[in-house]
């Protein structure tokens, strides 16, 4: 148990950036929307109150014991807040894989209730595998036909991506 504390900042391991060894976990249902939002940058007391169903401090502890997240008191997170906030945003990643596909595939979703040809690229963004197959995609639809039938989209999906 590492006892998470309400000001403690989760950390993802590398075992939470792959989907598929999370899935074979077979995360209780009120995990799997905690860990796509732990960023490396909210504390749990702001994770908890996004209002998430079941979430508590003890979901963060389910999480450590799963070997999904690091930090909190018993094991300081490279965020911790006694960081100096430069050394924070030197560290500190640029949107992670689920986050990004979320933001870009949420962008798609809008336009596919407009265009059906959307929903093959949200198909795309959701197969992918890696942060750079994710951004090889964005760019294949940025260049599609679909963005000349959507002036303006080509730029929603280069700032979900990042």
């Amino acid at each position: 148990m590492n006892g998470y504390g309400p000001d403690d900042i989760p950390v993802k391991t590398t075992l939470a950036a792959d989907h598929r060894a999370t899935h074979a976990l077979h995360l209780p249902p009120h995990l799997r929307p905690l860990l796509v939002m732990i960023d490396g940058h909210r504390t749990t007391s702001e994770l908890v109150a996004l209002g998430l169903r079941n979430v508590t401090l003890g979901s963060f502890d389910e999480l450590y014991a799963l070997g999904l997240i690091e930090g909190g008191s018993g094991s300081p997170s490279r965020f911790h807040p006694t960081m100096p906030a430069e050394s924070i945003a030197a560290a500190a990643p640029r949107k992670g894989l689920s986050e990004a596909r979320f933001a870009v595939i949420d962008t798609l979703l809008d336009v596919s209730t407009r265009d059906f040809a959307a929903r093959p690229w949200i198909e795309r963004m959701e197969n992918a595998r890696s942060i750079e197959q994710l951004a090889a995609e964005v760019e294949a639809c940025r260049k599609s036909p679909l963005m000349a039938k959507h002036p303006g989209l080509a730029d929603r999906l280069l700032k979900a991506f990042g």
